[in-house]
């Protein structure tokens, strides 16, 4: 081979070689871009997963507010006719009424939960407005205390309280104040 020749193929080696070291440096970029996108994609993943979990709860927690407010509206106050009745509503099989269909079903059938029903009436009394607490007694009138000072005599009527001029008098004795207390605990 000559020596053009000889150059000619080590010029088309050196490129083939510089090549060769851009695309393994490519394929590096490449490769660390797809390890980046796989951790996110695990992040979002993760986060799918929670946002589906989270969905689940809010339907449970829907359907256990549904379940309460028509218990409630029902009448049913006593927890374990709430359980009870829910628990047998879950029993069922199939494709299933909504809870407050079903619940009111329950009530006109001459069933257990219609004993139910008749139960929890039974024990909730109804306040009627005649039925309402009597009122309470009148507070007996106070008894009129004469408070005799070095500056005069006052009439107290007592009330919650020492009356002002009790407080403020530094000539009234202790022993006028405990009959003031006497007297109104009469």
């Amino acid at each position: 081979m000559s020596e053009d020749e000889n150059n000619g193929l080590q010029q088309r080696i050196n490129k083939l070689g510089a090549a060769k070291s851009a695309a393994l440096a490519r394929v590096a970029e490449l490769e660390a871009a797809a390890q980046e996108s796989a951790e996110r994609l695990a992040g979002y993943d993760a986060l799918a997963s929670r946002v589906s979990s989270l969905e689940g709860d809010l339907a449970n927690a829907r359907q256990a507010r549904q379940t309460t407010e028509a218990l409630v509206g029902a009448g049913v106050v006593d927890g374990r006719a709430r359980r009870f009745l829910a628990y047998e509503y879950g029993q069922l099989e199939g494709e299933k009424p909504e809870f407050a269909a079903w619940l009111e079903g329950q009530r006109s059938d001459e069933g257990l939960g219609a004993a139910l029903f008749r139960t929890a009436t039974a024990t909730t009394p109804a306040v009627s407005p005649a039925a309402a607490p009597a009122a309470a007694p009148a507070a007996p009138e106070p008894v009129p205390v004469k408070i005799t000072t070095e500056a005069g005599s006052q009439t107290h009527l007592p009330s919650n309280g020492l009356s002002l001029a009790q407080l403020t008098d530094p000539n009234v004795s202790l022993a006028q104040v405990n009959a003031d207390w006497a007297a109104r605990r009469r």
